[in-house]
């Protein structure tokens, strides 16, 4: 799949992108638990998208990285589709 084809509220899988913008992440506190979320951008040859990474994905992934993500879920924030793992997805470096 491609990020033109990403659909808000829909699982998405995105086959190959590049990691072109990280910005710097935030610490937080939920439910007693600390934990990490870092904003990214994505592309590919149809577009750009916002990758969400979360915890230990913050320091697993650089500006620069080609990345595969599979069953991640789509949203949209201020009029802006983003994407994350989710539950069930998967992030990886190619």
């Amino acid at each position: 799949m491609n990020i033109n084809e990403l659909v808000e509220n829909k699982p998405g899988s995105i086959e190959k992108a590049t990691i072109i913008e990280k910005e710097e992440p935030r610490s937080f506190a939920k439910f007693g638990k600390d934990g990490k979320v870092c904003n990214c951008t994505l592309e590919d040859s149809t577009g750009k998208v916002q990758l969400t990474l979360w915890n230990e994905q913050v320091d697993q992934f650089q500006k620069g990285d080609v990345i595969t993500l599979k069953e991640g879920w789509v949203k949209s924030w201020n009029n802006q589709l983003q994407i994350s793992t989710g539950r069930n997805g998967t992030i990886e470096k190619i």
